[in-house]
C-alpha cells in the first residue's frame, strides 16, 4: 500500500502548480517563528497553512472598521482571534502567529502577515485585481494647433496584484501625438494602489469633437492577460474660419455699386459699404466672436467709428451701412482694422490700410485767353480800323506787308505763269497751220511734178532746163490760186 501524503507534501505539489505569486514565505522571521503569507484576504476567504502533524485553516469570519475577526481551526484548537489594526497574535499551541496590518472595511478587506514555525501555505488566495482607468485634462476646449494634456492614471481598486501594465492611446484622426510624460509601461501594481500618472500630449490638426479613450493591458494573479478600456474623454478643438473685409462707398444711396474711390464735396454726406465674410468650414467649430471693423477718419470726416457685426460663422456673410460727414474740401483717405475673437476669447486684430478715400476737391476753373481770328471779309476792314487807331500807322502796314508780301510774290509769279502757258499755245497753233500749209505745198507741187516728168530713152528721167522750171513754178502757183479759191471759181480758171 501506498503511504498517505502528508500536509506538507501536498504543499509542495500545490506550489509548484501555482507557484509563490501572492504571498511571501521565509521573508520574516519572528523568533522562531517564520512568514509563509503576507497579503490581503476577504470576508469569507479560508487560508490552509500544512504542517508535518496537520492542516490549519484560518477562516475570515468579518471585517469591519475597527477588527478582524478570523476562525482558527486544527485538530487541538479552534478558536477566533479578534486583531485589532498592528496587533500581533500568537497561538503558541499550534506554533502559528497572526499579524493585522490594515483594514478596509468598505470592501470587507483586510491585509495580515501570517507566521509559523514548521508550516507552509497551502492554497495560495487568488485575489481578484480591480482595475480603474482615469483621463482628465485641463484643457478640455482648445484651437486647432494647441498642445492637449492628457493625464491619464491607473488604480488598482482591488486586493489582487496585476503586472506587465501598458498604456496606450489609440489613433485618432485629427489629433496628433506630440509627446508623452512619464512611463507607458508597468511592471507591477499591488492591490489597493495606483501608478504614476502618464500624461500624452495631443495637438488637434483640425476642428471638431474627439472622443479620446486609453487602452490597458495587464497579466492578473493567474497569468491572464486581461485589457480594459477608459471612459472616454471629450476634447472639442475650435478655430476661427479665414474673414475677408470688402468696403466701399458712395455719394449717394441711388449708387448701387460703391468704389474705392468716392467723388464728394464739403458738407454733403457719403456712405460706407462694409461686408465681412468667412471661410467655409464647420460651422459648429469655426467662427468668429465680437466681430468688429473700426474706421480710422481724417480730422475733416466724422462719422460711426467701430462697426459691430458679433459672430460669424464659416460660411457667413454679414453686411452693414453707415453714413459719414465732409467738413472739408480735399482728399481724405479712411483706414480700417478688422477685430475679432477666436471661440476661446483671443483677441485678434487685422490692419486692412486704406480702405477708402473720399475727394472732396472742388473742380478747377481755368481761364484762357483764346484770340479772336477775324473772316477773309474782316481782314480788311480789321486792317483799316487798326490803322486809323495806330499811333504808328507806317510802321504797322510795313509789319503788315512784310507778312502779306510772299503771299503777294507768289500770286504775281502765278499770273506770269498764265501768261507764259497763254503765249506757248498761241506759237504752238501758229507753227501747226504753218506745218499745215507747207504739207499742202509740197503735196501740190508733188502732184505738178509728176504730170510734167518726161523721162529719156531708156527709162530714165530727164534733166529740167532753167526755162522748163520756170514754166513748173508758174503751175505750181497757179494750182494753188486754184485750191484756195471756191470750188467754181476755181474751174473757170
Amino acid at each position: 500500500m501506498k503511504k498517505p501524503l502528508t500536509a506538507l507534501t501536498v504543499f509542495l505539489i500545490v506550489l509548484s502548480l501555482y507557484g509563490t505569486a501572492g504571498y511571501a514565505q521565509g521573508a520574516e522571521e519572528t523568533g522562531s517563528l517564520k512568514l509563509i503569507y503576507s497579503g490581503y484576504v476577504l470576508k469569507g476567504q479560508v487560508l490552509k497553512v500544512g504542517t508535518t502533524a496537520e492542516v490549519i485553516t484560518l477562516t475570515v469570519k468579518d471585517v469591519t472598521s475597527a477588527s478582524l475577526v478570523l476562525r482558527v481551526v486544527s485538530i487541538n484548537v479552534s478558536t477566533d482571534l479578534t486583531l485589532s489594526p498592528g496587533e500581533f497574535r500568537d497561538i503558541p499551541q499550534i506554533h502559528l502567529a497572526v499579524s493585522l496590518k490594515s483594514l478596509r472595511a468598505d470592501d470587507k478587506v483586510a491585509y495580515i502577515d501570517v507566521y509559523s514555525q514548521n508550516g507552509v501555505l497551502i492554497t495560495p488566495p487568488r485575489n481578484p485585481p480591480k482595475v480603474k482607468v482615469y483621463l482628465n485634462t485641463t484643457v478640455a476646449e482648445a484651437v486647432v494647433g494647441q498642445v492637449i494634456p492628457v493625464n491619464v492614471k491607473v488604480e488598482n481598486l482591488g486586493p489582487g496584484e496585476i503586472r506587465n501594465v501598458t498604456i496606450e492611446i489609440p489613433s485618432i484622426q485629427g489629433l496628433k501625438l506630440t509627446g508623452t510624460s512619464g512611463s507607458g509601461i508597468i511592471e507591477t501594481l499591488s492591490g489597493y494602489s495606483s501608478a504614476s500618472p502618464v500624461v500624452f500630449l495631443l495637438t488637434p490638426t483640425r476642428p471638431g469633437e474627439f472622443n479620446v479613450s486609453v487602452r490597458v493591458t495587464y497579466y492578473n494573479e493567474s497569468l491572464s492577460r486581461v485589457t480594459t478600456v477608459s471612459e472616454p474623454l471629450t476634447i472639442k478643438a475650435y478655430t476661427s474660419p479665414e474673414l475677408t473685409v470688402g468696403i466701399g462707398g458712395t455719394n449717394s444711396t441711388q449708387v448701387k455699386v460703391p468704389q474705392k474711390y468716392v467723388v464728394s464735396k464739403n458738407g454733403s454726406s457719403a456712405y460706407v459699404f462694409i461686408t465681412v465674410s468667412a471661410s467655409q468650414g464647420n460651422p459648429n467649430f469655426e467662427f468668429a466672436k465680437d466681430v468688429s471693423v473700426e474706421l480710422k477718419y481724417p480730422d475733416e470726416v466724422t462719422g460711426i467709428e467701430k462697426v459691430y457685426f458679433g459672430t460669424i460663422k464659416a460660411g457667413q456673410s454679414v453686411d452693414k451701412a453707415i453714413e459719414i460727414k465732409i467738413n472739408g474740401e480735399g482728399i481724405y483717405p479712411i483706414a480700417a482694422v478688422l477685430k475679432y475673437k477666436d471661440p476661446l476669447g483671443n483677441s485678434h486684430d487685422l490692419e486692412l490700410g486704406t480702405a477708402l478715400i473720399v475727394d472732396s476737391t472742388p473742380p478747377r476753373v481755368v481761364v484762357k485767353k483764346v484770340p479772336v481770328i477775324p473772316t477773309e471779309e474782316q481782314v480788311p476792314q480789321v486792317l483799316e480800323n487798326t490803322l486809323e487807331n495806330s499811333k504808328d500807322p507806317k510802321k504797322v502796314a510795313e509789319s503788315v506787308y512784310a507778312v502779306i508780301s510772299p503771299y503777294l510774290e507768289t500770286e504775281k509769279t502765278v499770273k506770269y505763269l498764265k501768261v507764259s502757258v497763254a503765249i506757248l499755245l498761241l506759237l504752238t497753233l501758229i507753227l501747226a497751220y504753218l506745218a499745215v500749209g507747207y504739207y499742202r505745198e509740197v503735196r501740190t507741187f508733188r502732184r505738178v511734178l509728176f504730170r510734167k516728168r518726161k523721162y529719156k530713152t531708156g527709162g530714165l528721167p530727164k534733166k529740167w532746163s532753167r526755162d522748163e522750171l520756170e514754166s513748173l513754178l508758174g503751175e505750181l502757183r497757179l494750182e494753188k490760186v486754184k485750191e484756195n479759191l471756191p470750188s467754181g471759181e476755181g474751174s473757170e480758171l
